[in-house]
């Protein structure tokens, strides 16, 4: 989950500097994720299609219906109804239903944009993983065999 967190902020900023060139307000869940985008996502990562399969209904759990539900008119009217609940006064709740720390997202709040502090929420809560390191990687061989000098 933490690649599709990592997606939708990069399709959140993406569309944040468009709207700032042109000046309109804060967009919703539903300009942010449509038919193109989100079916690029589910379909470019198989982490986010294993974690999604199984939130299907059973008997449904499949790649196919997977796309078509996100391609429904249903998604894209919840898309817009927690888009408008995380506009509403009822912000910190909306998180705490979902089990999610507002502050992670206030510098987003004390702007007016209140998706952008929700995804900035799940993002926190799911961490994109660190890149494997190899605590060897900066040290060349030739001084790794060296023998110390005192």
């Amino acid at each position: 989950m933490a690649n599709f967190a990592s997606a939708m902020m990069g399709l959140q900023q993406q569309q944040q500097q468009q709207q700032q060139q042109q000046g309109e307000p804060p967009f919703s869940l539903t300009a942010l994720i449509n038919h193109d985008n989100a079916g690029d996502i589910v379909a470019g990562s198989e982490e986010i299609r294993a974690a999604l399969l199984p939130l299907l209904p059973e008997g449904l759990q499949t790649e196919e219906e997977l796309a078509a539900t996100l391609r429904s008119p249903q998604l894209r009217q919840a898309l817009g109804s927690l888009s408008g609940a995380l506009q509403s006064d009822n912000y910190n709740s909306v998180l705490g239903n979902f089990g999610l720390d507002p502050a992670a997202g206030s510098e987003h709040m004390m702007r007016g944009d209140s998706i952008s502090a929700f995804l900035e929420a799940v993002q926190a809560r799911n961490p994109a993983p660190a890149p494997a390191a190899d605590s060897d990687a900066d040290v060349p061989d030739d001084v790794e065999d060296a023998p110390a000098s005192s």
